[in-house]
């Protein structure tokens, strides 16, 4: 291969990322799947504020649940804080996430998953905008279950497209 490869910005693999996730989050699915949809645009938020940092991801996790919220008719902010509440955790409390092992990391989202999940259900409850759905471990399980396989498939396509060589925060 040639030396002089080019070096693109992993930003670039985002916006299509997150495309799919948006609609993966808004499209109608069977009822046994639409009340245990994981959060695909936090996993890949996550992923990529693990990357390129977190200063960006955040404005992008914030604007990118605001258009959750518009589309499937939300309390207005809830996603938006859910989805940066959950990158936030991810890049300020576990600065050494990239170096985890990947069950590590799964277990990891899953939790903050679920932290974010109860706390976004109580913000909704104190608005009075809740229908009282109490399920919130399942799909924090799946979040982290897809993490799985997901992380690998990032990393593949982030290094063959962008040039990226890892998402190792001291090799900025």
């Amino acid at each position: 291969m040639s030396k002089n490869k080019e070096m693109h910005s992993p930003l670039l693999l985002l916006l299509p990322f997150l495309l799919v996730a948006v609609i993966l989050q808004i499209a109608s699915l069977p009822p046994f799947i639409e009340e245990n949809r994981p959060d695909f645009a936090a996993i890949v938020m996550i992923f990529f504020a693990t990357i390129v940092g977190s200063n960006i991801c955040l404005e992008l996790a914030w604007l990118t649940g605001f258009v959750i919220d518009l589309l499937i008719g939300a309390p207005l902010g809830i996603n938006a804080l859910t989805l940066c509440a959950q990158v936030y955790l991810i890049s300020s409390q576990f600065s050494a996430f990239s170096k985890y092992k990947l069950w590590q990391q799964a277990l990891t989202i899953s939790l903050c998953s679920l932290i974010v999940r109860i706390g976004g259900y109580w913000l909704a409850h104190v608005i009075m905008q809740t229908n009282y759905e109490t399920n919130f471990l399942m799909p924090s399980l799946l979040m982290g279950l897809l993490w799985l396989p997901l992380c690998p498939l990032f990393n593949f396509f982030v290094t063959n497209i962008s040039g990226t060589i890892s998402n190792d925060p001291e090799k900025k």
